[in-house]
């Protein structure tokens, strides 16, 4: 039995355990007392209730890893069904393709391989955050740069779904001192989450607003909304939103936003949601004073 089982086990039993002792004691005590009888009642009644959640929230858990776990496997071979179909067309001789039409199959298959390669790299992130073996480089960098950089990443992305992504900061960018990797990892969940649960000609903004003394960071759109209900579990492990069967099947559980809390927290940077549902989410990332180390004129282009 591994270690977290053990936990798990300690969990359900040591309220009842508790209970029992306490029991135990209340009849030691109160002998042929109906104090002592009303007592051991209400003590048993607590151990029960307590054993009962403990249980009933470690079986919910349970239940969301394992339809992770099917979803994952699901959406790993959705790419790799579709990378073994391009592969036979490409080497089908009697389809007597074009150079046009080749190009298209061979950027289609480079676009699975990348979407292949985020899916293993999201469970693999997930993986060491739960180690808690996430390894922080720091060092400066601009985060306009950045941001415009990440965008034109999206460029294929956001021209599939016919929509568009900007980016508004300040005249004056910022450099930021922290992990160029993991921040920058944050911002592609989040833009991805952004389009993901956003209908076609989706609008979405990047935008970089003063905050006290440091910066806010924050990725808009204009999709199906996160309820009130949901903005509070949203970046727990394995929670799907209602809203989410709305443009994703059933198979669709994803670890992106709590990859995100994770990675934040690890970074000292504080997450916000803003959401109505129909309408679309503001996702606020609050960059502390100290993570800014100064400031530059934007260069004049």
């Amino acid at each position: 039995m591994t270690r977290q089982r053990k936990n798990d086990w300690l969990k359900v039993l040591l309220p009842l355990t508790s209970g029992v002792v306490a029991i135990v004691l209340s009849l030691l005590l109160f002998d042929n007392c109906p104090i002592g009888i009303v007592i051991c009642l209400i003590v048993l009644f607590v151990s029960l209730i307590c054993s009962l959640y403990f249980f009933v929230s470690k079986s919910r858990e349970e239940q969301r890893r394992k339809d992770y776990t099917y979803a994952t496997i699901h959406e790993l071979k959705t790419p790799l069904a579709s990378l073994q179909l391009l592969a036979e067309m490409l080497s089908d001789e009697t389809l007597s393709l074009d150079t046009e039409n080749k190009k298209r199959l061979l950027s289609e298959v480079k676009s699975q391989i990348e979407r292949l390669k985020g899916l293993v790299q999201n469970v693999l992130s997930n993986a060491k955050a739960d180690n808690g073996s996430v390894a922080i480089r720091l060092q400066t960098f601009g985060l306009n740069d950045l941001l415009f950089e990440l965008a034109d990443s999206f460029s294929d992305k956001i021209k599939q779904a016919d929509g568009s992504l900007s980016v508004e900061t300040n005249e004056t960018d910022i450099a930021l001192t922290t992990d160029k990797d993991l921040f920058s990892n944050i911002i592609i969940n989040l833009v991805e989450n952004a389009i993901k649960y956003s209908d076609k000609q989706t609008l979405i903004r990047l935008v970089v607003k003063p905050f006290e003394k440091g910066c806010m960071v924050i990725v808009q759109d204009k999709g199906v909304g996160i309820s009130s209900k949901d903005t509070k579990h949203i970046f727990k492990k394995y929670y799907r939103a209602d809203g989410s069967s709305k443009t994703q099947s059933k198979t669709s559980f994803g670890l992106g936003l709590y990859y995100v809390a994770r990675t934040a927290k690890a970074l000292r940077i504080k997450i916000k949601v803003e959401s109505t549902p129909g309408e679309g989410s503001s996702f606020i990332l609050l960059l502390p004073e100290k993570m800014i180390t100064n400031t530059r004129q934007e260069k004049q282009s």
